[in-house]
């Protein structure tokens, strides 16, 4: 069964949760109206515990390499059997990147006009991907893989959105 102790797909998932700071599946932690509308940060750093939660706040420093090799090594290890410890701290990783990415694309969003095309076309690409970062994927290595490969696009949008703006 699948809620039995022994079982490999409940030993991934429970991991998952505990990394995640217990959150269930589904509940998103933090969003801009729990916060009075600020942007979104890493609370903290990638690889500990609770990556996966934001809160409001100032963007740090943005290390667009180790951004994009983040971005590669999960986009790599959606090709293989990797193990779950290293999905877990992939996962980390993209969310902590994409916190710190989220508050730059938001304000440049915040400046294009309201109701405008790209202003909803943006508006609603930044909202999945908050929910996206916000998901414990469910049980099994299918659903971290495909959490993984959702977070390394969203990530690749926010870090491609990041450098056009840097242009």
């Amino acid at each position: 069964m699948g809620g039995e102790r022994g079982c490999p797909q409940r030993g991934l998932a429970a991991r998952l949760s505990d990394r995640l700071g217990g959150r269930p599946q589904g509940e998103v932690r933090a969003d801009r109206a729990d916060h009075g509308g600020g942007p979104l940060q890493p609370s903290v750093h990638p690889y500990r515990k609770g990556a996966g939660t934001v809160r409001s706040g100032g963007a740090g420093r943005v290390d667009q390499n180790l951004i994009q090799q983040t971005i590669e090594r999960a986009q790599g290890l959606h090709r293989t059997a990797a193990g779950a410890d290293e999905l877990v701290r992939t996962a980390e990783a993209l969310r902590g990147h994409i916190a710190l990415l989220m508050p730059d694309a938001e304000e440049a969003t915040n400046r294009l006009w309201r109701g405008s095309i790209e202003w909803s076309r943006r508006t609603g690409r930044l909202s999945g991907v908050r929910f996206q970062a916000g998901q414990v994927p469910g049980p099994g290595r299918l659903s971290v893989h495909v959490q993984l490969g959702q977070l390394a696009r969203d990530c690749q949008w926010l870090l491609d959105d990041y450098k056009e703006r840097r242009k």
